[in-house]
């Protein structure tokens, strides 16, 4: 009976302990990435020095006429010469009045319906071949979802860095209702951490910054010699590994900002969530060898890097991993146990960080309250999703709200 329980304890600790330097690992680089990016944070500019480059800005739409207007609205509003840029939606199998009111706000306006190649990456497709026909020397095409609020330095921030010799430019994607719930304030933390000091950290370390669908932004003859080809649920990521694997790296621009709509319930957050997730394991299993072989024939560390950002599980996953480390380690030894404090406090300094990004408030210091309520929610998501794995994920836009 001893032996036996000897036996289950070192087990335990074996499998504690390997949980454990997995999370810390995992912990360790999301940190050093973090503090980069927080490092490299400064404060906007205040004058931009180039407004030559002709931008075409491109909305795909799928049933968006709740949003589609004001989104186009604040496009035409983008403080960059008038006759520099245009703004196209793309009406993607719409059975709304999308078209139209995109139309009434000023947008040039292509719908397209095709039963068979639906989603996002096939409404980019149509998008950008209708915009080289009838814009064919523009320099730039910038891409916004449907749901978004631009800032007007938006343009002048991209032609910035497409003059200094970037092609594919990803901006900071921020929420634009932060305050709606303490689920909006959340999520407002948990986007400073992953689309602005995240993005931001890798490229300043010399990595390549991921595309995050929203306020991107891609020299013409980029997307004319490497036309879009991502089709699946996270057609962003997919396009952006496809052109570090080609060996072109996506740069990131602090002072391109929009602000898209947060779900502020459960039933707007579930379907996003769970394509996300799906779709970044998809893309794991679709681009982990062909990293491996560029990290290894070309010596490319931007592509280690990627495939180490693929893997690092969401942070609801390593908060749940290293809380089962400690159960583990804590059969075997109590003093075991006491080491996941150090992934929990390299965690806590990468929040404080984004606490620090998104700007102190009570009501965002309220709602952390919230965050173990929002973890557990996550890990149930994820395991509904485990035992459902081959459940079919389309374009189907978050129900949008006023």
């Amino acid at each position: 009976m001893a032996e036996t329980l000897h036996l289950l304890t070192t087990a335990s600790a074996m499998i504690g302990g390997a949980i454990l330097v997995f999370c810390t690992a995992c912990c360790l680089y999301l940190f050093v990435i973090i503090l980069a990016g927080f490092y490299a944070k400064r404060r906007r500019k205040d004058g931009y020095t180039n407004s030559e480059l002709t931008f075409a800005l491109l909305i795909p739409a799928h049933d968006e006429e709740l949003l589609i207007g004001q989104t186009v609205a604040s496009a035409k509003q983008i403080d960059y010469p008038a006759d520099k840029f245009k703004v196209f939606v793309v009406a993607d199998n719409c059975t709304d009045s999308t078209a139209a009111r995109a139309s009434e706000a000023g947008a040039n306006v292509f719908e397209r319906t095709d039963s068979h190649n639906r989603g996002k990456g096939h409404a980019l497709v149509a998008g950008l071949k209708h915009i080289f026909e009838s814009m064919p020397s523009v320099d730039a095409v910038a891409i916004v979802d449907a749901d978004t609020q631009i800032d007007p330095a938006f343009l002048s921030a991209m032609s910035d860095s497409i003059a200094a010799g970037e092609c594919a430019i990803q901006g900071v994607y921020l929420g634009s209702n932060q305050h709606d719930s303490w689920r909006t304030e959340l999520l407002q933390l948990a986007w400073s951490l992953f689309n602005y000091l995240r993005p931001l950290g890798r490229t300043t370390l010399g990595f390549s910054a991921s595309l995050l669908g929203n306020g991107m932004c891609f020299r013409a003859d980029l997307l004319k010699s490497r036309s879009w080809s991502a089709f699946s649920i996270t057609e962003d990521i997919e396009y952006g590994i496809q052109l570090l694997l080609a060996g072109k790296r996506v740069g990131f621009n602090q002072d391109a900002r929009v602000f898209g709509q947060m779900a502020k319930t459960a039933d707007q957050a579930k379907s996003q969530r769970l394509r996300w997730e799906k779709g970044r394991l998809a893309i794991l299993k679709q681009f982990a060898a062909p990293l491996l072989k560029r990290t290894f024939f070309h010596v490319d560390l931007a592509a280690a890097e990627m495939l180490v950002d693929m893997i690092t599980p969401p942070l609801a996953v390593i908060v749940s991993l290293s809380l089962s480390a400690a159960i583990l380690l804590a059969i075997g030894s109590f003093k075991l146990a006491v080491l996941v404090t150090v992934p929990i406090a390299l965690l806590v300094g990468c929040v404080l960080m984004g606490f620090i990004t998104v700007g102190p408030s009570w009501q965002l210091l309220r709602s952390l309250i919230y965050a173990p309520v929002y973890i557990i929610w996550k890990l149930i998501l994820y395991a509904a999703q485990m035992i459902r794995p081959n459940r079919r994920m389309e374009w189907v836009r978050t129900s949008r709200h006023n």
